[in-house]
């Protein structure tokens, strides 16, 4: 289906991307800057949204699969990292346990 220009009421152009004048009320008195911010803005939101149309539901999908992996890759880094650490605890804690124990051992067997 194609667009009416009625239903359309975006105040930007799409061809040339410009503010139309009919865009702000006629009885609004602004200096030149503060039409040229709305216009900015109005010309930002309007790309914003003809960039949201036409987005596919495909594309959306798999956007969301390759940031759902970024997210499971990380979380999976993280939890490497800290089984890791855990790991060399256990270790140390083992050889430490170890060398009490011996020295425990050879103090017994002075006595």
């Amino acid at each position: 289906r194609s667009r009416s220009s009625a239903t359309n009421r975006s105040p930007i152009s799409p061809v040339r991307g410009r503010c139309s004048a009919s865009a702000l009320a006629p009885s609004t008195k602004m200096a030149g800057v503060g039409k040229k911010m709305i216009c900015a803005t109005m010309a930002a939101l309007g790309v914003t949204a003809m960039a949201r149309a036409s987005e596919d539901p495909l594309n959306k999908v798999v956007a969301l699969l390759d940031q759902l992996e970024a997210k499971i890759q990380q979380e999976g880094e993280a939890e490497a990292k800290s089984f890791k650490e855990f790991t060399s605890w256990c270790q140390d804690a083992a050889r430490n346990k170890k060398y009490e124990i011996q020295t425990a051992t050879d103090k017994k067997a002075k006595l």
